[in-house]
């Protein structure tokens, strides 16, 4: 009830598009809850925050377009406000666990797997197309920069840095899973990383991941937010109703027919004597014509 509650509370929060994004980071790890109904409620409340977002970036950008000329419009979109930059923070926090204490554990990292795949369907389920050289450049900044927060020794900072860039590797095998498409794309440039947790450094090309270290991603499991289960109640609302009508009309064409047999007898009958009428009316003219040419001979 607890974990319930202090979810809602994060939900509530992140529903103010100028809330920090890192609050998003942190609904993440509902992935582990014990009921499965509670894991797909904060996904719902997860889908609905990222929607609500994204269309205030809109918002923002159009009103940009429309006011290029406007002296205050010098100021741009902040990037932190985005929802994929939720990843930066996600990484951050999962390789501060106290749990994951070395970089190859295999196990350990089959259950990071599971806190990034919560975070990652819910960003890639209504996404754009140009989302992957956000995600390339992203995952190439922070494999590029060192934990700011740390001032231990050498081996101790070696560490860390070792099971961040694990989980950078992670990371961009799930991306490329999931999304392959999307991940086709080049991109060279970096993404600014928030200054309190990364600081530059070198380029790290090297991947860490454990060679027997293999995943096996389970169909994302699609889940409807309130406006979406609205519109699919409509939806079938409108389509029994027109089935129902359609029944109702045929059922009434049938009562008629069986109502008004002896119409169709009627009508058939009058068909017939019309017929057979036609034949002698013709035979009438035919021997009067024949009485007035021999009367001229």
């Amino acid at each position: 009830m607890i974990r319930q509650r202090t979810y809602r509370k994060l939900a509530e929060h992140l529903r103010d598009p100028l809330c920090p994004i890192e609050f998003l980071a942190l609904l993440a790890f509902a992935a582990k809850e014990p009921e499965r109904e509670h894991r797909e409620q904060i996904r719902r409340l997860m889908l609905q925050i990222i929607d609500t977002r994204r269309e205030h970036i809109k918002l923002q950008l159009s009103f940009k377009t429309t006011n290029e000329f406007d002296d205050n419009n010098d100021k741009s979109i902040d990037y932190t406000l985005y929802p994929e930059y939720s990843l930066t923070y996600l990484l951050f926090f999962l390789s501060k666990s106290p749990a994951f204490i070395l970089h190859d554990d295999i196990e350990m990292l089959h259950t990071m797997t599971d806190y990034i795949l919560f975070l990652l369907d819910s960003l890639l389920l209504r996404c754009d197309t140009t989302v992957g050289l956000f995600y390339k450049g992203l995952l190439r900044s922070i494999k590029s920069s060192e934990d700011a927060t740390l001032k231990l020794d050498k081996e101790e900072k070696k560490d860390a840095s070792q099971k961040l860039y694990v989980l950078v590797d992670l990371a961009y095998v799930i991306l490329t899973q999931r999304a392959s498409s999307l991940m086709i794309c080049r991109a060279n440039s970096n993404v600014p990383l928030p200054e309190m947790y990364f600081k530059k450094g070198r380029y790290n090309h090297l991947s860490y991941l454990p060679k027997d270290f293999q995943i096996k991603l389970k169909p994302i499991t699609t889940t409807t937010t309130v406006s979406e289960s609205k519109r699919i109640e409509i939806n079938t609302d409108t389509t029994t109703t027109i089935a129902s009508n359609r029944k109702r009309i045929s059922e009434e064409e049938d009562n008629k027919e069986q109502k008004s047999p002896n119409k169709k007898r009627k009508t058939s009958v009058k068909k017939r004597k019309q017929s057979q009428s036609v034949p002698e009316h013709e035979e009438k003219s035919s021997s009067k014509k024949n009485s007035l040419s021999f009367l001229k001979i």
